[in-house]
């Protein structure tokens, strides 16, 4: 009896080897349909890309952003665990040169399909570096939107860099805030249903029809945000950061920055008299704080100047699960709507 009893337990042990390996082979590492459902294991560096990638990829794919909520994507360190879920994962959606941990994450675990959004993007200059001291507040408020006017995005990030010396925080040329404009969105889903068409060839037209409802969806979202910010009393806001410049492009408004394209940088005493300057000028009644940026310089300099404080959100984490992009955007703009007294 208890040779039988061992001889019938070393029976099941192999069954369940058996199964094991048998799942194992249902998708071998790097392929696609890595995760527990089936679907494409995707990872992107930050919440838009997710955004994007949930929209088109549907219950195809499943997507976790490398940036958590609450983060500041622009400083991201990603730990091993980080790097090893990108080299498990079937694909990996990223801006290079934005978040330097996850370019350095990519070159390490070489991941098998990867999509760099950097030219369909169509990244532009947008803003200023703030080594522009010497600059009266109106200079600076109209820097950003020199020589562009009427061009299309495309000739507007062709010319971005002729004669502009004024460096970058990240390894771009040019404003990494894409997602602030949803024209910009629009182009990156009709490149990412084209690469989740390549890495999962038997589901293209459904990726790519998705596509091409978000990248829609997107132009409409351009398209109410330019109606709703036509009429405004004020037509320059101030905000924390440079982070708005591609949705200042979009509607024809003058974003000014407390500090530059990097929300870390802390504004000198001399910019903050420049932006004292400008508010008094432009008779503004709102400073614009950040989520997850300190508001404490702005509520001080609002106090002194005795205007209000508003929140707009760069929308690069999600911090509510309820709110998806879209809610941020809208957001967003009812809150440009109030500050800028638009009718």
């Amino acid at each position: 009896m208890v040779v039988m009893n061992i001889r019938k337990s070393f029976i099941a042990l192999g069954a369940s080897a058996a199964l094991i390996l048998a799942g194992c082979g249902t998708a071998s590492e790097g392929e696609p349909g890595n995760s527990d459902s089936g679907a494409l294991d995707v990872k992107a560096s930050f919440y838009p890309l997710q955004y994007l990638v949930e929209q088109v990829g549907a219950d195809k794919v499943s997507v976790d952003s490398l940036t958590p909520p609450g983060a500041d994507a622009h400083s991201l360190e990603l730990s091993p665990k980080g790097v090893a879920e990108i080299s498990a994962s079937d694909a990996v959606v990223y801006l290079k040169g934005f978040q330097s941990s996850v370019d350095a994450a990519i070159a390490e675990a070489g991941p098998s399909h990867v999509l760099d959004v950097t030219d369909a993007a169509k990244l532009a200059e947008t803003g200023v570096a703030h080594d522009h001291e010497g600059e009266t507040p109106e200079e600076h408020a109209e820097h950003a939107e020199e020589g562009h006017e009427g061009e299309t995005p495309e000739e507007h990030a062709e010319h971005a860099h002729e004669g502009d010396d004024h460096g970058h925080a990240h390894d771009l040329e040019g404003d990494p805030h894409f997602w602030l404009d949803p024209q910009r969105m629009a182009l990156v889903a009709i490149e990412l249903g084209d690469f989740l068409s390549e890495v999962d060839a038997q589901n293209a037209d459904f990726y790519k029809a998705n596509a091409k409802d978000v990248a829609a969806q997107m132009e409409d979202l351009a398209g109410q945000i330019q109606s709703e910010l036509t009429t405004c009393e004020h037509d320059t806001f101030i905000v924390s950061h440079e982070a708005f410049g591609y949705l200042a492009q979009l509607t024809g408004l003058k974003q000014v920055g407390v500090s530059g394209i990097d929300p870390e940088v802390t504004p000198s005493p001399e910019r903050l008299k420049q932006i004292s300057d400008l508010v008094k000028e432009t008779g503004s009644k709102v400073i614009y704080t950040e989520v997850n940026i300190s508001p404490k310089v702005i509520e001080v300099l609002a106090d002194d100047l005795g205007v209000e404080t508003m929140t707009l959100d760069p929308a690069a984490t999600q911090n509510d699960p309820h709110s998806d992009y879209v809610d941020i955007m809208k957001q967003n703009l009812e809150n440009l709507q109030k500050g800028l007294g638009c009718k």
